[in-house]
């Protein structure tokens, strides 16, 4: 036999060998037949409080009215990142689980787990324990407090789960629908720039006659109602360097009905290619705001008009060539 086809033999079986080991000794086998049922037998609209714990850092989140984070800050929660973790839990399954009688749990990070996961559902409490990642980072070892088993659950699922109390608080700031917009100002230095909805559509303030481009308007006002701090600086004395005591920018939502609700944004400058600095009515921080919308904030309406046919313009049908 040649040395060369030794080497490929070895190689063959040094690789069958890890197969081998980590099966047995990364992923143990099951003790139980599969079982493909929620490991929590709950809805996720029966959940009405949920609590991380890492060490000393708690984040808690109730359920009122609406979802609202009441530590480490009181402040609204982000519903759609709240209404993925509710799914997640509910959803939860498991690729495989044993038992842990009588095993260290060090290996699998469940002594101690990285994140303690208590909720409540329909008045019964529950704790989630997360663990390490598998060899292969697919998959994610957790247990249930007073539970026997540990579970093998997809990794991207506890990704879900494990948040952070920026990924969890509300980033909006502006809470109006663009449907509920009727009013828009914005202001670049000393030149304000007003809109308004009439029953003919969008015009300029003032100046009826002058009617807008709808889908230009409903466009930017629905990027506007999505715009999100990506960063809050709380804690931070205000820096007369962000530009927000004299702000480039400023923009003001004024909102449909009797109350004419009002929201603002400030924007001030570049924060170092992270976003821009900025103030909301919304919040009582400075924040950084994505930088690309901000480019996209018109500063004069040229261009901006409705393109009207002449006879809608004058009011009377154009006469026909030759007429």
């Amino acid at each position: 036999m040649s040395r060369k086809r030794v080497w490929v033999y070895l190689a063959i079986l040094v690789v069958v060998a890890g197969g081998v080991i980590v099966s047995e000794f990364f992923v143990p086998r099951q003790a139980k037949e599969d079982d493909t049922s929620p490991i929590f037998k709950l809805t996720p609209g029966g959940i009405e409080n949920i609590v991380w714990r890492r060490g000393e850092a708690v984040i808690e989140l109730r359920k009122n009215k609406g979802w609202e984070m009441v530590k480490p800050l009181s402040t609204p929660a982000d519903p759609m990142v709240v209404e993925g973790v509710l799914q997640a839990l509910s959803d939860l399954k498991a690729e495989r689980k044993f038992q842990s009688e009588g095993k260290d749990l060090s290996p699998y990070g469940l002594n101690p787990p990285s994140t303690r996961i208590v909720f409540t559902s329909q008045g019964k409490t529950y704790e989630l324990l997360l663990g390490a990642k598998t060899v292969a980072g697919q998959t994610q070892y957790v247990q249930v407090s007073h539970l026997p088993d540990i579970y093998l659950v997809e990794a991207f699922t506890v990704k879900e789960l494990d948040r952070e109390t920026l990924a969890l608080r509300e980033k909006r700031v502006f809470s109006l629908a663009a449907d509920q917009i009727e009013g828009l100002e914005i202001g670049v230095g000393e030149k304000n720039l007003l809109l308004e909805k009439t029953a003919q559509g969008w015009v300029e303030k003032g100046q009826p006659e002058r009617r807008l481009n709808k889908n230009r308007v409903e466009s930017l006002l629905q990027d506007l109602t999505w715009v999100k701090a990506r960063e809050f600086l709380e804690g931070e004395r205000e820096d007369p360097g962000w530009g927000l005591k004299e702000p480039a920018l400023r923009i003001r939502l004024t909102g449909a009905g009797k109350e004419k609700k009002e929201e603002w944004l400030s924007i001030g400058v570049e924060a170092e290619g992270k976003g821009f600095y900025g103030r909301s009515g919304r919040y009582p921080a400075a924040l950084i705001i994505d930088g690309e919308m901000v480019k996209k904030i018109p500063t004069d309406l040229a261009g901006w008009e409705e393109k009207l046919p002449p006879e809608k313009k004058s009011g009377m049908p154009e006469a026909k060539k030759g007429s």
